[in-house]
Formats: C-alpha cells, structure tokens, sequence
C-alpha cells in the first residue's frame, strides 16, 4: 500500500501520514530514518530534528565491511547517541559475525538488535542471545 501512495510532502507531515496509511490499511507503520544520513558531527541535534519531525524509531545501520562492502556506525556510537534519546534505536546489524556485537550493542543501550538470518548458522541461539541482552529480536533476509 506505502509504495502506491506518495510519500508526504515535508518530513513535518511524516506522522499524519502515517497515521491515515495506518487507518487505511489496518497496519501500523512505524517512520524510522537511517542515523546514516545525518550529521555526524551533530548527531545528537539530527536525532533530535528525526524525533520533531515524526520519527518512531531511529534506525542505525551498522555495517562491518565483511557481510556488507561499507563500514558504518557501531556499538560506540548508538553508546554516545543514548546519552543524548530516549528514542527506540533500531539497530540493523548488517554484520558477518552477528553473535560477536550482541553484549556490545546490548550495553551500549540500543533497543533492537536487526540480523541477517543467513548470517548465523544457529539463528535459534542468536534469538536467545537477543533475548538474554534485553533487546528486541527481529531478523532481515
């Protein structure tokens, strides 16, 4: 349904927007914008400015440069960046030793730990790991 119909106008109207695609299709969209597109030198102003302007989540795309060519944010970064939210930190682990990072991100105070199913050969204890670190367990493919 969100591909048929035009993104809002301005970011300001993101959570109106999601509000009427929620109504209209029985789902609840949550607006999330990548960390990845922001200032780093004023990361915590633009984590301010996504939550202003209507985000739900932040989302952090971590990338090691094994699993993924690039190398992006990490768990010392989401650290520094909690001090500054409370926002949910949606952390996509776009990473090839998935099980290595859990207790990092887990202590650095993020709120979700994204995997990549095909990056672990026991996804099953890696969802237990998750779990055990107080964070939110879903998987990408």
């Amino acid at each position: 349904l969100a591909a048929r119909t035009p993104a809002p106008p301005a970011a300001a109207a993101a959570a109106a927007w999601s509000r009427a695609m929620a109504s209209a299709s029985g789902l609840a969209p949550i607006i999330a914008p990548s960390m990845l597109s922001s200032d780093f030198a004023d990361l915590a102003k633009e984590a301010q400015r996504m939550i202003d302007s209507g985000a739900d989540w932040l989302h952090m795309d971590v990338m090691d440069g094994h699993f993924v060519p690039n190398i992006t944010l990490g768990a010392p970064i989401v650290k520094a960046l909690r001090k500054h939210t409370d926002a949910f930190l949606d952390c996509h682990c776009m990473v090839s030793e998935p099980g290595k990072w859990v207790k990092d991100f887990g202590e650095a105070g993020a709120s979700q730990y994204t995997f990549h199913i095909e990056a672990t050969d026991d996804p099953g204890a890696l969802i237990d790991a998750i779990e055990a670190a107080r964070l939110k367990t879903p998987g990408a493919l």
